[in-house]
């Protein structure tokens, strides 16, 4: 496989988005996958996505974090994933030490994720860049090779309404508050943002 222009191809392919749009999931990443006939009910989200499993890292939706990959299976599903503009499922191992997780060897609640940024390095690793875009559980794997291929629902967590929920939700506002006043470095909208949080 010929050595692709990563900085290029991530400057084309992943434009930056709003968190606002991510989060609506109105549409995913420019052309992606998920808006056809083969979408989850309810979601954006195709009903199968490649699946990268994770060593010791848990990636939560709406949030970047950034990834180092190097397993070969790994920078080919990469690879794909950015040649095709996919969305990927992002999934912790039960065992850190398994150096090529199989089905077995996940959790099978993970997040679908979007590849924001990514960079080769010369030893054949990827630095890359993720967005959690929403919460899945994998129902079914569908292939082992070349990489993990599995079927997919959305796995939305469900929040309680309550008058305890609120008054903890109002107490960690107050708290957060309180350490913005604390730290000098931290600036005074970040509180007005978390205290506003609902």
């Amino acid at each position: 496989m010929a050595d692709l222009d990563y900085n290029a191809l991530s400057n084309q392919i992943f434009r930056p988005e709003t968190i606002e749009a991510i989060v609506s999931m109105s549409s995913l990443p420019d052309g992606a996958e998920g808006n056809g006939p083969d979408a989850s009910a309810g979601s954006a989200l195709p009903q199968e996505l490649p699946i990268l499993p994770l060593r010791g890292v848990v990636v939560y939706p709406l949030t970047a974090v950034p990834l180092t990959v190097g397993q070969p299976r790994s920078v080919q599903l990469i690879d794909d994933a950015v040649l095709n503009k996919k969305v990927i499922g992002l999934v912790a191992s039960k065992d850190a030490s398994i150096e090529e997780p199989g089905p077995d060897d996940c959790y099978t609640i993970g997040t679908a994720a979007a590849v924001q940024r990514l960079l080769r390095l010369p030893d054949g690793t990827i630095r890359l860049l993720v967005l959690g875009l929403e919460r899945i559980r994998i129902t079914e794997y569908t292939t082992n090779q070349p990489y993990l291929k599995a079927r997919i629902e959305p796995a939305p967590e469900k929040t309680e309404q309550s008058v305890e929920v609120e008054a903890l939700r109002r107490n960690i506002g107050a708290m957060f508050g309180r350490l913005v006043e604390l730290v000098p470095g931290i600036p005074d909208e970040i509180a007005a943002v978390a205290i506003n949080i609902e």
